[in-house]
């Protein structure tokens, strides 16, 4: 069975429309951190949990930079590994946070689903580079 141009094309744009809808999120939740600025973001952030809003910016920028960081790895699988990184990091970040303020397993367990999906994607995207950089062994 040979792939056609066509093939190609049509595969590409799928899997960057997956890319974009699996970012959606992330930049969605960034940007309404930074831009919004809610008031109940804020009293989330300085009440049950106890951080700044200084701190509620810096997260809002991370997860804004890690979701350019997957978006770009469409191309360049060196910024989707740095994205689901660091979208890891912040989302493992977020279950303790909710678990130590006492708000509950239903409430860690949205950002536990995206640990596992970003450590999947950094799992997936990290092997292989590995591996070929390893000579072979």
């Amino acid at each position: 069975m040979t792939c056609t141009e066509r093939d190609v094309r049509l595969s590409l744009r799928s899997s960057l429309s997956g890319t974009l809808r699996f970012n959606r999120v992330n930049i969605m939740a960034g940007m309404s951190k930074l831009v919004m600025g809610s008031e109940q973001l804020t009293v989330l952030y300085t009440e049950p949990l106890g951080y700044g809003v200084g701190f509620m910016y810096l997260i809002a920028c991370m997860e804004l930079l890690a979701a350019i960081c997957l978006i770009v790895g469409y191309w360049n699988a060196k910024f989707t590994v740095a994205g689901a990184a660091a979208l890891a990091i912040v989302m493992t970040g977020a279950v303790i946070s909710v678990l130590v303020s006492d708000m509950g397993i239903v409430t860690a367990l949205s950002p536990l689903v995206w640990v596992v999906v970003a450590l999947i994607v950094f799992f997936g995207k990290w092997s292989p580079a590995l591996h070929r950089n390893s000579g072979g062994m």
